[in-house]
């Protein structure tokens, strides 16, 4: 968004990253994801740093299928409303997390049309949504974990995916 500093990072605990680990190898060779819930931190040096402290995985009724998955939408947002209000509306919607299980965590055409399509959904309140992407190249034994987000140009015409550095915190 014009005026809002860039994004510098993304800072996750390892134990969120090991539950999306988890949850990929339980689901594997299927597609899975879910939610990211957090905040940002206060400008430092020209860059805002995002922290995800809540995930929230596809629900008890969501369809996996090899390239993509459908999340049980209703149990998400019931889910969203739980951690904001116990948050004291400090923990949003950041974006979302998914599974390349046979693939490289990068987004594909479709990955980054859904954040186009994040970023002009008002509900979401979120004009530059984050996608963490955690990817199985060939179905090696080896899983990658990356962050994307989406990027406005100052005329809000134009928009790119850009890779984001991201940290693990204890």
């Amino acid at each position: 968004m014009p005026g809002t500093p860039p994004l510098g990072a993304v800072w996750l605990s390892r134990s969120i990253g090991s539950e999306i680990l988890a949850e990929a190898k339980s689901r594997a060779p299927l597609e899975t994801g879910g939610i990211l819930m957090g905040y940002y931190t206060v400008p430092q040096n020209g860059t805002r740093n995002l922290v995800i402290s809540d995930l929230i995985g596809p629900g008890p009724g969501a369809v996996h299928r090899r390239l993509t998955f459908e999340p049980d939408s209703e149990w998400q947002t019931h889910r969203v409303a739980g951690i904001y209000a116990r948050s004291g509306r400090t923990s949003k919607y950041l974006g979302d997390w998914h599974t390349h299980p046979q693939g490289h965590p990068i987004p594909s055409t479709r990955d980054k049309n859904t954040l186009e399509l994040i970023s002009r959904y008002e509900p979401a309140r979120c004009p530059e949504p984050i996608m963490l992407i955690a990817g199985n190249p060939l179905g090696s034994a080896k899983w990658e974990l990356r962050a994307f987000n989406l990027q406005c140009s100052t005329s809000l015409t134009q928009t790119r995916t850009a890779s984001l550095p991201l940290y693990f915190s204890d």
